[in-house]
């Protein structure tokens, strides 16, 4: 097992399965040897192998953090996400708001178009602010669920302190549509414009804008 561990400090992931395949068949009732060699297995590429010993884990210790967390994303890769569900509320219940089990969970929710999926995210953002890809995911569950303001409030704290971006804009411009608030989409294509000055989508998009309002003489020069 020391050898494996060696190894694997080493990052020769895939040299150190078998040593820690051997430290498995030794001491077939400890749970850690399993452990090491799932994440050896999992490194080195061979990730059914990986799933199989971190299911051999929880076979000696279903409180164990890290099959738990393994096996959630696994399920989750593999178009499972109730039994991810499963396994990321089982990896919280162990380490509570650990980020890496709050976004797997997140996930697991809005894949099975679950309504608590945006509060999960918004648990995970509370501990990992800076997740763009997250807060992004989460403005747009807000969107479908038609919480126009909570969504505009997470693109404000997205964006506070810095210059709006051209996917910032263009979100913004998508609720201020659902909205009705057309002047203010305007003003905010009008923005985003003037940062992609060649995007026809954007122009296009302004152009609609202005047949709304029927400002047809705008529309007709967009």
């Amino acid at each position: 097992m020391n050898l494996g561990i060696l190894l694997l400090d080493k990052q020769e992931y895939a040299a150190a399965v078998a040593p820690l395949s051997k430290a498995v068949e030794l001491l077939p009732a400890q749970s850690h040897p399993r452990s090491l060699l799932a994440i050896a297995q999992d490194r080195s590429g061979d990730k059914k192998g990986a799933g199989q010993s971190f299911e051999s884990v929880l076979h000696l210790d279903p409180n164990d953090f890290a099959a738990n967390q393994y096996l959630g994303d696994l399920d989750l890769r593999s178009g499972k996400p109730g039994e991810a569900e499963r396994r990321f509320r089982h990896a919280l219940e162990i380490r509570p708001d650990t980020p890496e089990a709050l976004q797997g969970l997140a996930r697991s929710l809005e894949t099975q178009n679950k309504p608590e999926a945006a509060d999960t995210y918004r648990k995970y953002l509370a501990v990992v602010p800076d997740d763009a890809g997250a807060r992004a995911r989460l403005i747009h569950l807000l969107v479908a669920a038609q919480e126009y303001d909570a969504a505009l409030a997470e693109l404000d704290r997205a964006g506070a302190g810095k210059p709006p971006s051209l996917d910032s804009l263009r979100m913004r411009a998508d609720i201020q549509i659902a909205q009705n608030k057309l002047s203010d989409a305007v003003a905010t294509l009008q923005q985003a414009i003037t940062l992609a000055p060649r995007d026809a989508q954007l122009i296009g998009g302004l152009g609609r804008i202005y047949l709304q309002k029927r400002d047809f003489a705008a529309a007709e020069k967009e």
